[in-house]
């Protein structure tokens, strides 16, 4: 099933299809990018933050949650900010980059390195979404200022369309093509310096604003494929021939605006870059997510069409051995293919299919396939296991000639150096939250000696209600075992009585554990996730191993330790 399933998003990637072409789009646009963003611009460091949360709500939320991205690594950024008790807050934050940041579940503020970013918070929602006037120093202020009027004379926030519900690749396509004239009014807009919003910006802050722009349609584009097929695809995960709607349809005119919109690094302060590298990681580069970490020898076809499935469980053995070698060779028709020439092949398919070079955003891509198990893995206590450690230095020695650019080829060996460091205990990472690290530490011994699997949920989310039902069957297996499921959630998000009353219908044991807004804050950063249902896995000397739900297999393991 899941191979079909890969195999039905390999076809999407790769197979082209005879799309006609309607207008075209300017190769480069004049003066954009400035040139004024460098290297230095995406270097981690500090922000200040200051400012106050209106006088009724101050004595009510003693915290509030900045949360952004490392596009270079694809990790989750979130930093606490403690708010004191007449309302005010002001500190100094760490932070992977310049970008635009959430506050709350809404509230999108931009926030250069070195820059103070000043926020007012005027009302909070029921879940967390705030109404705030943002501002600040430097290019920070500029943008804060500016880009709400930009998307509100460019309407961009306007409700979103949903054509995704007819299921009809007619409507789709239809709908494609308004969002590319769209496009290209924003574009020729850029490219004419018409917009009058950016005069008296400086040369930093109009790069910042006008790749907001940009990217604004492309992610819409993204997102929405990213729900039709979904919706498209039978019990057995098929799309019908009349429903289907290849990559290459959508994303056919990338070729003409590759030197602003794929090869420009200043696409990763626009806002939502995050969402606009997932969508292309996703669908029209996608063919680097397909290789896996171990041998399958029932893959056995060399058509390149079929690259995806051919090298999905395949990675070259740390150790040579003379039998596993032989029968390799056999199955593979006497070539094996490292993971240098998978990627090598696949930049190469991407490449000539969508008409592209190896350009700056096809590297981030690539970066976060080398980076993902090192990433994982970091912050999980205890050693890694040897093949763990073999896989992550393979895929790093693999991608090295195809990270031409040299900020991507930074972030990836700096973040793997981080990587080593850590595993080989040479420089543990510090704490990110000694308040989460209290909260986490008196879980921890209020159930010592058992495995613990905790699972952070909220009855908002789906997911982690469909995934608790599902849980149940190990529950009761482990129910006379050292193993002890603890659901925790935000008591202000999940109220404790329809909480309760969910859990105790469905037959949910375990135990219910309800925290504070402002300890769910802490335990979210301390272990950096935005996004639930998201589970830690501790062994029952209270060490985590795992930042995934486990499986029946692993805590059977967890438990012979």
């Amino acid at each position: 099933m899941k191979r079909t399933f890969l195999f039905i998003l390999a076809a999407l990637c790769i197979l082209p299809a005879v799309a006609k072409k309607t207008k075209t789009l300017p190769r480069n646009l004049r003066n954009y990018p400035s040139g004024v963003v460098d290297e230095y611009h995406f270097r981690p460091g500090y922000i200040f933050v200051r400012g106050s949360v209106a006088k009724a709500l101050a004595g009510a939320y003693g915290t509030l949650k900045l949360t952004g991205r490392n596009i270079f690594t694809d990790k989750d950024f979130v930093e606490t900010i403690a708010v004191d008790n007449t309302g005010h807050f002001c500190t100094s934050v760490l932070v992977p980059h310049s970008q635009f940041f959430t506050l709350g579940f809404d509230g999108m503020v931009f926030a250069a390195v070195g820059d103070t970013l000043d926020i007012t918070v005027t009302d909070i929602g029921e879940h967390g979404e705030m109404t705030m006037v943002s501002g600040g120093t430097g290019v920070t202020g500029e943008v804060n200022r500016v880009w709400p009027k930009l998307r509100r004379q460019f309407r961009l926030d306007r409700p979103s369309e949903k054509p995704w519900e007819a299921v009809d690749r007619r409507v789709m396509m239809d709908w494609r093509g308004r969002k590319l004239e769209e496009f290209r009014s924003i574009v020729r807009a850029i490219d004419a310096d018409t917009i009058s919003l950016l005069n008296g910006c400086s040369d930093f802050a109009k790069d910042v604003l006008k790749s907001s722009l940009l990217a604004h349609i492309p992610n819409d584009i993204g997102a929405t494929f990213h729900q039709y097929w979904w919706r498209s695809m039978d019990e057995n995960r098929q799309i019908s021939p009349e429903k289907r709607i290849r990559q290459r349809e959508i994303w056919d005119f990338l070729s003409e605006c590759e030197s602003y919109l794929l090869d420009n690094p200043c696409m990763l302060l626009a806002e939502y870059a995050d969402r606009l590298v997932n969508s292309l990681e996703f669908g029209p580069l996608g063919l680097y997510i397909f290789l896996g970490n171990s041998f399958d020898d029932s893959t056995s076809s060399e058509d390149s069409d079929q690259m995806a499935i051919y090298k999905l469980y395949y990675i070259l053995p740390a150790l040579y051995d003379g039998e596993a070698h032989r029968k390799m060779l056999e199955v593979r028709n006497g070539k094996l293919l490292s993971v240098a020439e998978y990627y090598q092949m696949a930049t190469d398919t991407m490449c000539a299919v969508n008409g592209l070079h190896n350009n700056f955003i096809m590297q981030v891509c690539l970066a976060h396939e080398v980076l993902r198990d090192a990433i994982r893995e970091m912050g999980n206590e205890g050693e890694a296991e040897d093949w763990m450690l073999h896989t992550i230095a393979e895929r790093m020695a693999g991608a090295i000639p195809q990270l031409t650019n040299r900020l991507v080829a930074h972030r990836v060996v700096d973040t793997y150096r981080h990587f080593v460091a850590e595993k080989e205990g040479l420089r543990p990472e510090p704490s990110l939250s000694p308040e989460g690290d209290s909260i986490f530490n008196a879980l921890v011994e209020r159930y010592k000696g058992n495995v613990l699997v905790m699972d952070f949920w909220g009855m908002a989310c789906g997911p982690c209600r469909a995934g608790m039902l599902n849980q149940r069957a190990d529950v009761e297996y482990f129910k006379d075992k050292p193993v002890r499921f603890l659901y925790i959630c935000n008591e202000k998000d999940s109220p404790r009585e329809p909480s309760e009353k969910f859990m105790n219908e469905n037959n949910i044991r375990g135990e219910h554990i309800f925290l504070t807004p402002d300890e769910w804050n802490y335990l979210v950063k301390k272990f950096q996730f935005l996004g639930i249902p998201f589970h830690v896995t501790v062994d029952r000397k209270g060490r985590i191993v795992d930042t995934h739900n486990p499986s029946r297999d692993m805590i059977e393991e967890l438990l012979r330790q």
